[in-house]
């Protein structure tokens, strides 16, 4: 703003000076047109009276007024302050005699006018003379308009230039800034860049992560069904297995009754029809090493116990034969261990008869074997 309020003052003053420069060229042309009017000089002679004088004396004439002429005025180049009129001139007194008893009368000042050509010759110089003034304040006014209109122009050649400076500056300031807004605008969008980067490498390894746990999960799944298969599998084996064991079990002890029936009738081990015939486990004497049942995985897990009960012949020898089931654990897997623990069981010789082999299935451990009679096993 301040810029602009000093180009407008500074265009004012040029206008003003323009305007001043044509006032005085056309009061120059006014001046040059209308003559000035001619003056009129006036020259005054005087007569002084003077003392009688002591002797008597000629007079003097009085000069004519052909005689009586006004100087020139030399013309100069430049106008002079002011035109001063010629002195005028003093005239000698009459001389009067001393013998004379008269006296000279003084004649009264006489204005005596200019002849006519000298008068027009006044005029014309005075005419000349104020040209030439005017003239030469004319040339001082265009001097000062030329030197004011100089000025001026210097002052609007500053103005222009300290605007142009101003304007320079400004598209510099502006320049600088815009520069500054872009590598503002280059810094932010480098950081939106690099965090949209951030973000999708940590989206990414997110996406990798949950791929690779979802990954684990479907693994660690497959392996779980995978094992409960096996395991489902192993356990139907193994219940098949028992099942044919037992069933083999009962077989062979089917086998073993009808033999010991047979060999009853023969005349060799009777079968036991009296409590006393039959001996409880206490009393006999085993060797050492016989094995006891144990629990398998799948016995233990699925939580099976009861008391097994067999009656097995002793023969001279020692060796158990002629196994008979008299009580069952309701599990044909127990059974069937049991009955295969006790098949390798060895006893010393002499001891030969009936004997009950009673065995408690618990899941804390090992089955125990329990003594007992026969009347109390069929009491139960």
């Amino acid at each position: 703003m301040s810029g602009s309020n000093h180009s407008q003052k500074t265009t004012y003053a040029v206008m003003g000076s323009s305007l001043l420069h044509a006032g005085l060229v056309i009061a120059v042309l006014t001046l040059h047109i209308q003559p000035s009017p001619a003056k009129q000089e006036i020259v005054e002679i005087q007569f002084h009276e003077t003392a009688e004088a002591p002797t008597s004396a000629l007079p003097i004439e009085t000069p004519t007024p052909e005689e009586t002429q006004v100087p020139e005025i030399a013309l100069e180049p430049k106008l002079p302050a002011a035109v001063k009129a010629a002195p005028a001139q003093t005239l000698p007194a009459k001389t009067v005699l001393a013998n004379t008893t008269s006296t000279v009368e003084v004649p009264e000042v006489v204005a005596v006018q200019a002849s006519e050509p000298a008068e027009g010759q006044d005029d014309e110089d005075s005419t000349t003379q104020n040209q030439l003034a005017d003239e030469a304040e004319a040339d001082e006014s265009l001097e000062s308009a030329d030197m004011f209109n100089d000025d001026s122009e210097v002052l609007a050649d500053q103005a222009k230039n300290e605007e142009r400076e101003r304007a320079e500056s400004a598209a510099k300031m502006s320049a600088l800034r815009q520069a500054q807004s872009r590598a503002e605008l280059e810094r932010v969008r480098e950081a939106r860049e690099k965090a949209q980067e951030a973000a999708r490498l940590n989206a990414s390894k997110i996406a990798d992560e949950n791929r690779q746990k979802k990954a684990q999960a479907q693994a660690a799944e497959l392996a779980a069904a995978e094992a409960r298969y096996q395991a489902s599998a192993k356990a139907a084996a193994q219940a098949a297995a028992q099942a044919a064991e037992a069933d083999r079990a009962q077989a062979a002890a089917a086998a073993m009754a009808k033999q010991g029936e047979l060999q009853g009738s023969k005349g060799g081990a009777s079968e036991p029809h009296q409590e006393s015939s039959v001996r409880p486990l206490e009393d006999i004497k085993q060797m050492p090493g016989n094995e006891r049942p144990i629990y398998d995985e799948d016995d233990r897990l699925a939580g099976r116990g009861g008391q097994v009960v067999f009656y097995a012949f002793i023969t001279n020898a020692g060796q158990p034969s002629d196994f008979k089931l008299i009580q069952s654990s309701g599990h044909k897997s127990l059974d069937l261990k049991t009955l295969k623990a006790i098949r390798g069981w060895k006893f010393y010789p002499g001891q030969e008869g009936w004997i009950e082999i009673p065995f408690q299935w618990d899941l804390k451990g090992e089955p125990t074997a329990i003594g007992g009679t026969l009347r109390k096993v069929s009491q139960k």
